[in-house]
């Protein structure tokens, strides 16, 4: 077999990973290149007592320090990694189980995630202290633009806020709940947001004819407080708010008839669930501009594009899935 000659983002490589110290036996390792992160090393470790097959990775976790350089041997040929570093995700042990499946009310799966699994032999692990937020891959924002005065406006804030935040919890603490029920959730706080947001520019266009507020109305007050630019998935602010409000008054009411299509309530419930947990921070930090509040590069929602993309849908400004 030929060797490789390049790598491109999006791939992954598995092989051998290779020390250079004597006697140390090689370790299986995936290498991920991504153009967020860029180059990562997952390597499996099990903590088994009396045994020794682990011993030198236990060293590497155990002193969040692995060999600054080392070799990846696969059958597409070998690479060399230079000036390596830990990215502290040791503590968490994410697994696939059928039973944990993203499912419509008609039992249709159509996603499969990762869950965390907290067993025995990792227990020890999962208690200890929480890597640092800098140490994260994934956040949307982080702990030094938060801040303690966050967390005061959070704490001082609780009580009036409490119909968005016990419907969001709900819908982004339960693994394996219904699509449906998670886009219900979600969308019961981004209407309760918006009810104490109030009016913001460009509304009118979601309103109805006497000028009251739909329910596109409290999804858009929510997007445009928000902060961010949604453009990657929709044509424009009020279509995206439109599309919510529709997915949700569809599966909530009767009359609407049969359940929406898999596939938007699937795209819907992430995309409420992003747009929850952003309002949430930024309702932390309201004297905080976007830009500076959140990551510059926040990859949940760049997965969220790629979920439209890959499904080849794009919000019109009706509010209706279009494809691209």
């Amino acid at each position: 077999m030929a060797a490789r000659r390049s790598i491109e983002f999006g791939d992954s490589i598995t092989g051998m990973l290779v020390d250079g110290i004597g006697d140390t036996p090689y370790v299986a390792a995936t290498l991920h290149l991504e153009e967020a992160t860029g180059v990562q090393i997952e390597v499996p470790y099990i903590d088994i007592p009396g045994t020794s097959q682990f011993d030198g990775t236990a060293q590497w976790f155990n002193a969040e320090k692995p060999p600054s350089n080392l070799l990846l041997t696969s059958l597409d040929g070998d690479i060399s990694l230079f000036e390596c570093d830990y990215s502290g995700h040791t503590r968490r042990h994410d697994v696939r189980d059928p039973q944990f499946s993203g499912k419509t009310l008609s039992g249709r799966v159509v996603e499969n995630p990762f869950y965390q699994l907290i067993s025995r032999s990792t227990v020890k692990e999962h208690a200890n202290p929480a890597p640092s937020k800098g140490r994260l891959n994934r956040p949307l924002a982080e702990f030094s633009n938060v801040d303690s005065k966050g967390l005061e406006e959070w704490s001082r804030e609780y009580d009036k806020w409490d119909r968005f935040i016990h419907p969001a919890v709900s819908a982004l603490s339960r693994p394996g709940a219904i699509l449906e029920n998670l886009v219900v959730n979600a969308a019961m706080s981004m209407e309760a947001a918006g009810s104490l947001l109030g009016q913001v520019s460009g509304e009118a266009a979601t309103c109805r004819a006497n000028g009251k507020p739909t329910t596109a109305t409290y999804m858009y007050r929510c997007l445009v407080r928000s902060g961010w630019d949604w453009s990657g998935i929709c044509k424009s602010t009020a279509g995206l708010a439109r599309a919510i409000g529709n997915n949700y008054n569809t599966i909530k009411h009767f009359d609407r008839g049969q359940f929406p299509d898999p596939t938007e309530t699937y795209l819907v419930s992430n995309t409420s669930a992003l747009i929850v947990r952003m309002l949430a921070i930024k309702l932390a930090r309201p004297d905080q501009s976007t830009a500076g509040l959140f990551v510059k590069y926040v990859t949940d929602f760049e997965h969220l594009k790629e979920e439209f993309r890959f499904n080849g849908l794009i919000v019109d400004d009706a509010g209706n899935f279009a494809t691209r």
